[in-house]
C-alpha cells in the first residue's frame, strides 16, 4: 500500500477478495505474495488505476507469468468480472515519464477519444495505443521525439507504435476538421 501509494477503498477491496480466497481455502499450496499481487492487480484494474502487472510483479520480485496466472485463478474461482482498461488513463503517467508538456498529452488524449469512437481502439495493447498517441501529438505539434524513446518509456516495440500509428492516422484524416482540437 505505501509503496504503491493506493487510495484506500482499493487497499479495502483488495483485503477483501484475499479474504474471500482465504475464506476458499484457496491460499494454502500457493505463493501468498503472488496472491495478493494479483488481488491488487485486479482491483487496480477494475478501478482503472494504471498500474501494470510489469510494474506489481518488479514491486514484488515476483514473475509476471506468476502473478498474471493468479489473476487468472482468482477470476476463475470468484467469477470475477475484469473491466478494459481506458488507454487514456496511462497517457499522463508516459508523458509524464518522457517529459512532455501538458499539451501534448492532451493532444494525445483527443487522438484517443477520436480513435475510441472510431472503434480503432478495441482489442489493442493499451501502451501501444498510448505510445502511438503521443508519438503523433508530437509529431501534430512540431515536437520531435523519436519513436525509439517512446519505446522505451512504454515498454512495447517500434512495430507496435507503427502499427498502432496507421490506424490512429486515419482516425486523424478523416476528421479532419477535429485535428484543432488535437493542435496545442
Amino acid at each position: 500500500e505505501d509503496i504503491l501509494a493506493l487510495p484506500v477503498s482499493v487497499v479495502e477491496e483488495t483485503s477483501s477478495i484475499y479474504r474471500e480466497l482465504l475464506d476458499r481455502s484457496m491460499i494454502r499450496g500457493r505463493n501468498m505474495q503472488a496472491m495478493v499481487s494479483a488481488c491488487v492487480f485486479h482491483v487496480c484494474k477494475n478501478n482503472s488505476i494504471p498500474l501494470s502487472i510489469k510494474e506489481i510483479s518488479n514491486l514484488s520480485s515476483l514473475k509476471q507469468k506468476d502473478v498474471s496466472r493468479y489473476n487468472t485463478i482468482i477470476c476463475q474461482e470468484l467469477e470475477l468480472k475484469t473491466n478494459l482498461l481506458d488507454p487514456r488513463k496511462n497517457i499522463y503517467k508516459l508523458a509524464s515519464k518522457l517529459h512532455l508538456d501538458e499539451n501534448i498529452a492532451n493532444s494525445a488524449y483527443n487522438i484517443l477519444t477520436l480513435a475510441e469512437k472510431e472503434g480503432k481502439t478495441a482489442g489493442k495493447n493499451p501502451m501501444g495505443l498510448v505510445a502511438s498517441a503521443l508519438y503523433l501529438a508530437c509529431a501534430v505539434n512540431d515536437l520531435q521525439v523519436t519513436q525509439r524513446k517512446i519505446c522505451l518509456a512504454a515498454d512495447i516495440t517500434e512495430a507496435t507504435i507503427r502499427n498502432r500509428n496507421k490506424d490512429l492516422k486515419k482516425v486523424l484524416k478523416k476528421n479532419e476538421k477535429s485535428l484543432m482540437k488535437v493542435k496545442k
